[in-house]
């Protein structure tokens, strides 16, 4: 019996010490400041009340006397939107300002819970125009400051990268667009082929017509973009339109 019951001794003890190392395992993971809840983007971080800056990059064209871009997401964790009045930098060259544009009927504000994001198709810009002369070298590590309506300035040092890097080709300054595309061979008289019956679009019965709010399949693909974190947050984050070619919209009879 005294055996039996040392055997049923230890095995009590031994569960005790398994359930009190599980739950301080468990308490590893938990809290507002746990392991697992602290995710870091790639590149640079900063937060400043409630203002967060992310993924802030500065990309160079092709040309080394060409223009250079910023990419960032900004959040707004505060409950008042803020506005971004400018973006500066310091280098070896001297000062200067990235010159800001809003999105195509958009603005530069950073709503409240929101964001704002910078670079990338169909977003806000910020460039600075001969980045060779301004001494913004790739390779670096760029100091810039933007400025807020309400938090006022953020300084942050920004790696420097080249358009060509496959992870920042759809993000870099843009291109003057040169040489002759399809719309300009189209209004010198060339003929347009043939326009061809698009996949899945067969006879419809004589008389009725697709049903109210549904929508037809333009054919038009999407990428997503960098980045980010987005709730965009940016977020963030960025879609970036394929581009296609227009089809006229008499090109396709209805098949009667």
């Amino acid at each position: 019996m005294s055996s039996s019951r040392s055997s049923l001794r230890r095995g009590a003890v031994a569960a005790a010490v398994l359930a009190l190392s599980s739950l301080s395992l468990a308490g590893c993971g938990a809290g507002f400041d746990a392991g697992t809840n602290q995710i870091r983007p790639d590149n640079v971080l900063k937060r400043v009340g409630d203002i967060q800056l992310q993924n802030v990059t500065v990309i160079t064209s092709e040309d080394a006397d060409g223009p250079a871009s910023i990419t960032a997401r900004i959040f707004n964790g505060g409950d008042e939107d803020e506005t971004l009045g400018g973006i500066s930098f310091r280098s070896d060259g001297g000062t200067g300002t990235f010159v800001l544009s809003p999105a195509d009927g958009g603005s530069l504000t950073v709503p409240a819970g929101g964001h704002l994001m910078l670079g990338g198709e169909g977003n806000a810009s910020a460039i600075v125009q001969n980045a060779g002369d301004q001494d913004i070298t790739d390779g670096e590590a760029q100091q810039l400051t933007f400025e807020l309506s309400a938090t006022g300035d953020i300084d942050v040092r920004a790696l420097v990268f080249p358009a060509e890097d496959i992870t920042y080709e759809e993000w870099g300054p843009s291109a003057s667009p040169s040489g002759d595309g399809p719309e300009q061979d189209a209004a010198e008289g060339g003929e347009s082929p043939e326009a061809e019956e698009s996949p899945g679009t067969g006879e419809s019965p004589e008389g009725e017509l697709p049903a109210e709010g549904e929508a037809q399949d333009d054919g038009a693909g999407l990428d997503d973009g960098v980045g980010g974190d987005d709730t965009d947050d940016d977020g963030d984050d960025d879609a970036d339109d394929a581009a296609g070619v227009d089809v006229p919209a008499d090109g396709v009879e209805s098949a009667r």
